[in-house]
C-alpha cells in the first residue's frame, strides 16, 4: 500500500497509548479515530511471533495487501498485534 496509508512510528505509539482494543483468536486490534479522510494501518511483529527479518517483512507485506480494500471505507487508525 502507499505510504500515506501506513502508520508512522509516532502515530503507532499514539494509537497504542489511546487504544480501544478488541480481541480475536489470532490478533489484538487497537483502534483510534482518525482525522484523515482515509484509514491508516500498522502491524507490530515481534521476534517471538516471527523469527528473522525476512519472515517479518513477508507477513507485513501480506497484511498490507489484505487491508488494502478497507482503507477508503473507514476512517480510523488501526494497529494489529498478533498473538503467539
Amino acid at each position: 500500500i502507499a505510504k500515506k496509508y501506513r502508520l508512522t512510528e509516532h502515530e503507532l505509539r499514539k494509537v497504542l497509548a489511546r487504544k480501544k482494543p478488541f480481541f480475536s483468536y489470532m490478533f489484538i486490534g487497537n483502534i483510534a479515530i482518525s482525522k484523515d479522510p482515509f484509514a491508516k494501518v500498522g502491524i507490530m511483529l515481534s521476534g517471538k511471533v516471527t523469527r528473522g527479518s525476512v519472515n517479518r517483512n513477508f507477513f507485513r507485506r501480506r497484511f498490507y495487501e489484505l487491508s488494502r480494500p478497507y482503507l477508503t471505507q473507514i476512517k480510523v487508525h488501526a494497529v494489529f498485534v498478533p498473538k503467539k
